[in-house]
């Protein structure tokens, strides 16, 4: 088999699947025909992030990202391996980026939300996760990183449960549509738990999902500012930076040695003392 599509195609249904290792022996046929294709870059690294090879993993997608600038599953999967990899500010730039390529893509906001809330920016996280559900009701990821926002923010508890409820709703929706492979079973256990007053980590989609599966979201009020500038409290100035010029004639002055100013009736005095 040599056709490239259609080898692309039965990848991605094996990696979708979880089977890493079979699914790079296909990439490899592939790459041999197409070894500046972004996409085979990028799935491949999805594949050695799911095997836990991060550092294969980063250098794979980079280079989709070099081959490909403007691909938003690219940027996404950037952001996710990096949140992954506890480099919080290094996500929100690429989570950044892919916003504004796509500023109606709901997963990129919540992705966005779970980043500042690592960043411990949590009035701008519940800001993103508000566009993020305003774009896409029904994200489970969004609804649940929301509902543990608001668990480690110390919000009223009427006010989590009511984001748990439609969480579940949500939650039986796509079980009853048979989105199956949206569906995380440990994601049930993390909101069961949300009930226990103690800090509750955030939650990741750590599964091996591939590349074509990743969504990026994008709230609409936030479509015109910076979403890492208004991120930043204003109330904080930053301090000043002391620069240093070097100026080659100052220190010229400095290290030459001043010599002391003799008066011209000193100097003939002086002749005088040496004449004979």
């Amino acid at each position: 088999p040599t056709h490239v599509p259609a080898i692309m195609a039965a990848c991605q249904v094996i990696q979708k699947h979880g089977d890493a290792d079979v699914a790079l022996s296909k990439y490899r046929i592939v790459y041999g025909r197409k070894p500046e294709c972004a996409q085979v870059w990028n799935n491949i690294g999805m594949c050695f992030f799911s095997k836990k090879k991060f550092v294969a993993a980063v250098s794979c997608l980079k280079r989709a990202n070099y081959l490909a600038p403007f691909e938003l599953n690219v940027l996404y999967n950037l952001a996710l391996v990096h949140l992954y990899l506890q480099q919080s500010a290094s996500a929100a730039v690429f989570i950044q980026s892919a916003i504004r390529l796509n500023r109606k893509h709901a997963p990129s906001y919540a992705l966005l939300g779970v980043t500042l809330s690592k960043l411990n920016d949590f009035g701008n996280a519940l800001q993103a996760f508000t566009y993020s559900l305003k774009l896409d009701p029904t994200d489970l990821v969004a609804l649940l990183n929301l509902a543990i926002l608001q668990k480690n923010t110390n919000v009223v508890q009427s006010t989590i449960e009511s984001t748990l409820t439609e969480f579940h709703r949500s939650y039986n929706q796509h079980t009853a549509s048979g989105r199956q492979g949206e569906l995380d079973k440990s994601m049930l256990d993390i909101a069961s738990k949300l009930g226990v007053p103690q800090p509750v980590a955030t939650y990741r989609n750590e599964s091996t999902t591939p590349a074509s599966l990743s969504a990026i979201l994008s709230p609409r009020k936030l479509a015109d500012d910076d979403v890492l500038a208004s991120s930043l409290d204003q109330s904080q100035e930053l301090p000043a930076l002391k620069t240093k010029r070097y100026e080659d004639g100052r220190h010229k002055q400095r290290r030459v040695k001043q010599e002391p100013v003799v008066s011209s009736t000193e100097t003939t005095e002086q002749q005088s003392n040496f004449a004979f």
